[in-house]
């Protein structure tokens, strides 16, 4: 192997080794902090509408090992079913408390929230008419797998209800799964 090669091979070693540490702590601490991105699919109960992709990011604060709260923005866009290409943007601005349970690499959670969602219906992505905001709540759950110390995969099921608006039901289960950093 030439030099260049094996200091290529070693410099991508040594960063891996920096950003994934190799001892799990499987824990969240005390007056730790955690921040991530979910991405994942959203199903409205509302008949008219078909399912849309979810993304959105967070941090969770834990003022206790077991309890985190999580402030969080997610968003996203279901088509209405009848073949046009309008849709009901919905990005919901929220907290959650969680609840975890230690079980050393895996730790499943529960969870409720409050939040307000910001409806918008689209055409072509262009805004018609003028923006809802409504009330919103969520009872959620899932697990989270501890790949080290500072990194951990999440998988989470989350129903939320939401004010009705215009002959528009928001509510809908949101299926989510993101990569979350411990600091």
């Amino acid at each position: 192997m030439n030099t260049s090669a094996w200091l290529c091979r070693e410099s991508v070693i040594a960063a891996l080794l920096l950003i994934f540490p190799l001892t799990a702590a499987a824990q969240p601490q005390e007056g730790q902090v955690a921040a991530g991105g979910d991405i994942g699919l959203f199903f409205p109960s509302d008949d008219q509408f078909d399912g849309a992709l979810l993304g959105g990011g967070f941090i969770e604060l834990y003022p206790s090992a077991r309890v985190g709260v999580r402030p969080s923005l997610f968003v996203t866009a279901p088509e209405y079913e009848r073949g046009t290409d309008d849709n009901e943007r919905q990005m919901r601005l929220a907290v959650d408390v969680i609840y975890n349970w230690e079980g050393g690499t895996i730790h499943p959670f529960v969870g409720a929230g409050i939040g307000a969602h910001f409806l918008q219906s689209t055409s072509n992505g262009e805004d018609i008419g003028d923006s809802d905001t409504k009330l919103g709540f969520a009872l959620l759950g899932g697990v989270e797998y501890f790949l080290n110390r500072a990194w951990a995969v999440k998988g989470e099921g989350r129903y939320q209800w939401v004010d009705n608006r215009r002959g528009v039901n928001p509510d809908g289960l949101a299926l989510t799964i993101g990569l979350k950093r411990y600091f």
